[in-house]
């Protein structure tokens, strides 16, 4: 496979598809070195590639800071409303959607 080849099975959005990866047998999601792998002719299980987990994606930030974070996109963009029916999150506020300021 050349570079070219692996270029132009980009999707519009200048990404590739898992229907295309598993075209060429690469697993989805895709491994690290999958793309060097096809260059060198190599297979996905020949470069130890095959059936590797995904690592879990962890984000910085507190599970706390992170749920205050959507609560307030949601307040900001005038959605507030659609709280009141998660009574565990507004418990978790004291009854009330967080301000600013918390």
């Amino acid at each position: 496979m050349t570079e070219e080849e692996i270029e132009a099975g980009r999707s519009a959005k200048g990404g590739f598809t898992k229907e295309q990866l598993a075209k060429w047998g690469v697993p989805w999601p895709a491994p690290k070195g999958w793309k060097a792998a096809l260059l060198a002719g190599e297979t996905m299980q020949s470069a130890g590639l095959q059936n590797l987990e995904p690592s879990p994606i962890r984000p910085n930030v507190s599970a706390h800071d992170l749920l205050r974070k959507v609560v307030l996109a949601v307040v900001e963009r005038g959605h507030a409303s659609d709280l009141y029916e998660f009574d565990d999150v507004l418990a978790y506020f004291g009854s009330r959607n967080p301000d600013r300021d918390l």
